[in-house]
């Protein structure tokens, strides 16, 4: 019996002893990273974190995909070749929209639960921005959005817009169409787009343009329209002399198809709005896209590959990013690098005044106040004065030939619509 005992305690010792060894062994990477997270309270810290909510899948993927990518490849570049700001890396934090209000409310609330949480935002437009206005202000987080409209920057809040807002991009389109004007009776220009905030942001311009003499006509189709002819019939009656399609990629190519099967493409002039990227719609449609204007507030990398024209200094930049990140350098997309370029110039204005160990989005919100940013050739000086949410107003008009994107226009100053 003694035996027993003895022989039953020494396997309770053995017991203890693994149990203890187990412990330590589960405690100490629970030591080592609660010792990793005081460190990085105490020092400075190691990541700038920025929040992305874009349409990755979904309608409107088309146009938002490619532009996402190259502001991951640009901050990744910003990082490696760099050093990121001050030894910090911006890192990027991203959600799927789908172009979904649900997702994109549900995506920012992740976003925002994030540590360290993010202290810039860029998103993609005003239909996704629009639902977070009020959140964008709790949470003390800017977002810098792609396009805007009018609901979106008025009142001021923390969005801002990247470019010249739709209204002012129309009003553009209208100065262009009446200088050029010979005709005794005033010019028709049809507006094509959805039925929301951002299929209707060019609204504010109307009155502008009636003002100066055009006519206007309004014509909504769904995000995903299968046939526009109901749409095209209508402007054609009323005798259009330019449609304007406020549209993305697939919505441009269905209108164009439809314009051409009804043969009216060249009855009057279709003009893209800078939603559609020109050689992915050239892609789409062929030469059905020929005569084709676009307006748009940066320019394409096309206007830089002529033999003996000197490469601006931002189009350089974004060649090197392209040729580090992607192996090769694809000129189309040169204006895309534009995004992740404004993202570190804000972030290290905001860090030249407060400091990486006071950086938050309170303190890049400030930074955006009076802010100023020279692209160096890709678009025209951005600014946000005190109290505004536009940072510039360029413009350029483009036309659609035989693959190329070739300007018609130089880069100007559009109008200014929404903030005078």
């Amino acid at each position: 019996m003694q035996k027993q005992t003895r022989l039953k305690s020494k396997e309770v010792s053995k017991l203890a002893f693994v149990t203890c060894l187990v412990s330590l062994l589960v405690a100490l990477p629970l030591i080592s990273a609660c010792g990793q997270a005081e460190e990085k309270v105490e020092g400075k810290p190691k990541e700038i974190t920025v929040a992305i909510i874009m349409d990755l899948s979904g309608p409107s993927a088309a146009a938002a995909a490619p532009a996402f990518k190259t502001v991951i490849d640009g901050l990744r570049y910003f990082n490696e070749v760099e050093g990121g700001i001050q030894g910090a890396k911006i890192v990027p934090r991203w959600v799927d929209s789908q172009m979904q209000v649900g997702r994109t409310i549900a995506g920012f609330k992740r976003l925002m639960a994030m540590t360290p949480k993010p202290v810039l935002g860029m998103i993609d437009s005003d239909k996704q921005a629009m639902p977070l206005k009020e959140d964008m202000e709790k949470e003390q987080v800017p977002f810098i959005a792609w396009s805007v409209s009018e609901e979106l920057i008025s009142p001021p809040g923390w969005a801002f817009a990247a470019g010249a807002p739709w209204p002012d991009h129309f009003a553009a389109l209208v100065d262009y169409i009446l200088e050029n004007w010979t005709q005794a009776r005033p010019p028709k220009i049809a507006h094509i787009g959805t039925n929301d905030s951002w299929g209707r942001a060019a609204f504010p311009a109307f009155p502008y343009a009636q003002e100066k003499g055009a006519d206007i006509r309004t014509e909504f189709m769904p995000y995903l329209p299968l046939d526009t002819t109901a749409q095209l019939l209508r402007i054609r009656n009323w005798g259009a002399d330019f449609v304007y399609m406020q549209a993305i990629e697939t919505q441009a190519a269905v209108v164009l198809r439809d314009a051409e099967r009804l043969g009216i493409t060249r009855d009057m002039q279709f003009v893209m709005g800078y939603s559609a990227w020109a050689y992915d719609v050239m892609d789409l449609v062929g030469a059905t896209a020929d005569g084709v204007w676009q307006v748009h507030f940066v320019r394409y990398g096309g206007d830089f590959v002529t033999p003996g024209v000197e490469v601006p200094p931002g189009v350089a930049l974004s060649q090197k990013m392209a040729e580090y990140t992607q192996g090769e350098w694809d000129y189309k997309k040169v204006s895309y690098y534009e995004l992740p370029r404004l993202i570190k110039a804000v972030l290290e204005k905001a860090v030249a005044e407060v400091g990486l160990d006071n950086l938050d989005g309170a303190a890049v919100y400030r930074a955006l106040q009076g802010f100023e940013w020279d692209p160096q050739g890709t678009s025209l000086p951005y600014r946000w004065e005190p109290g505004k949410r536009v940072s510039q107003h360029s413009a350029i008009i483009y036309e659609l030939r035989g693959g190329e994107v070739i300007p018609l226009t130089d880069m100007f100053e559009a109008p200014r619509i929404l903030e005078p």
